[in-house]
């Protein structure tokens, strides 16, 4: 009988959260539609697609889009099928078995995973109050010999996120070692170090398309980093990571900046007015704590997380538990009015 290697035998599919819910506040996506006449404008190139033929393997189009878009020199984008690929492709790509790679507690739990499958030895740094010293990631980096340090910033589920001169910090006090960092969130906030990573020959940003930009469905997200970096990057995913598909409706929705700020600024607008709604809560109710946010969530400390969210899900609202906290994405007007009523009957 064949029998599976042990880093894989007991791990379980990833499965998120299934069944038909009206209010989907659970996964962080954008809760704006692509605009009609862009989905045309994305339809219209699609019909005029090669089916019979091989994507491009390098993703030009949407790499050519997304750095006009941030200012930056394309040679120094990779284009995934996700961000979350990128983070697989790098980590089994730039780590060898037995590598030290600090991550972060509580942090997106992805990255502790592709470390276990590469058979990398992920050394968790645990958070104080869900708030990241700087001094005391480099210090653990150089105390355990890590080779990487891989976080999210802004931080998913914490809403909290460092400033871009502690990111510079990290990165040039961790200067032989490689500095992953994820910017998945950081439309919603102001401190990207998206200008300054070609400066860097040790610094891999990741970005994504699926949370301010509203294309989950199409999953596209770059790895940056200096042209160096850039090439090992490419030499090592996969030829055709990215579908024609994708390749020509992530470019054509990447420019349209004006439309894309009015999307970032509609979710920020929500994000503050849910986080006004939970405090208000806080205020009248107690027994819950409810935290500021850099991103497009907020998160609340509840005692009894668990009941809260099965009543809200008997309720048809969907939203993320995580322990003893709750993660709220940034919804529609009505979307957030429904939620606050069953939250409120749900405490």
């Amino acid at each position: 009988m064949y029998r599976l290697n042990k880093k894989i035998e007991e791990l379980q599919p990833y499965r998120p959260l299934e069944g038909d819910f009206e209010v989907r506040l659970d996964a962080n996506e954008s809760f704006i539609g692509l605009d009609e006449k862009i989905a045309e404008e994305v339809c219209e190139a699609i019909k005029k697609i090669p089916f019979n033929r091989y994507p491009d393997p390098m993703a030009n189009r949407c790499r050519e889009a997304f750095a006009a878009l941030y200012g930056i020199d394309k040679e120094c984008l990779t284009a995934g099928n996700g961000s979350d690929e990128l983070i697989s492709v790098i980590i089994n790509g730039f780590f060898e078995r037995g590598d030290r790679v600090v991550i972060t507690s509580p942090d997106f739990t992805m990255y502790g995973f592709y470390c276990h499958i590469a058979e990398a030895e992920a050394e968790v740094y645990q958070k104080r109050l869900l708030e990241v010293s700087v001094d005391e990631i480099i210090e653990r980096a150089r105390e355990k010999d890590a080779k990487g340090v891989i976080l999210s910033n802004p931080c998913n589920p914490t809403s909290k996120g460092l400033c871009r001169q502690d990111i510079l910090r990290l990165a040039e006090s961790l200067s032989d070692k490689l500095i992953v960092i994820d910017e998945a969130y950081m439309e919603f906030w102001d401190e990207s170090i998206i200008k300054h990573v070609a400066d860097f020959d040790n610094v891999i940003l990741l970005k994504t398309c699926s949370k301010a930009f509203g294309l989950a469905a199409i999953r596209l997200g770059f790895a940056v980093a200096n042209r160096r970096l850039s090439r090992a990057i490419a030499a090592t995913k996969s030829p055709y990571n990215v579908n024609t598909m994708t390749n020509v409706a992530g470019s054509i929705v990447l420019s349209h900046a004006d439309y894309l700020k009015d999307c970032i600024r509609q979710i920020r607008e929500q994000r503050d007015k849910l986080y006004c709604m939970l405090k208000e809560v806080e205020k009248e109710r107690g027994g819950i704590k409810v935290y500021s946010s850099c991103a497009n969530f907020v998160l609340v400390e509840c005692p009894d997380a668990s009941g809260v969210y099965g009543k809200l899900l008997q309720r048809g609202i969907a939203v993320r538990q995580l322990g003893g906290y709750l993660r709220v994405t940034a919804g529609s007007d009505g979307e957030l009015a429904r939620f606050i009523s069953a939250f409120k009957e749900a405490l």
